[in-house]
């Protein structure tokens, strides 16, 4: 997935400390350069791709045991 594409799936850009919770901090950004901003705004796309992976997984699973009931 693109960076695009994982703020698509979240409905969101994820804040810059890579909580996953749909809010945006302004404190997170307050003081930081744009390269920490840049460096931030990465680790919080792989946690979110981590979290859209670990969400599909969890859903293929309850699905496949609504369908085995």
């Amino acid at each position: 997935m693109t960076d695009y594409e994982v703020e698509r799936a979240l409905g969101y850009t994820p804040c810059v400390c890579g909580k996953i919770n749909g809010t945006w901090h302004w404190e997170c950004y307050r003081g930081k350069t744009p390269g920490q901003i840049a460096a931030g705004y990465k680790r919080a796309i792989a946690a979110a791709r981590q979290h859209l992976k670990n969400k599909a997984a969890a859903d293929a699973a309850q699905l496949l045991r609504e369908l085995a009931k």
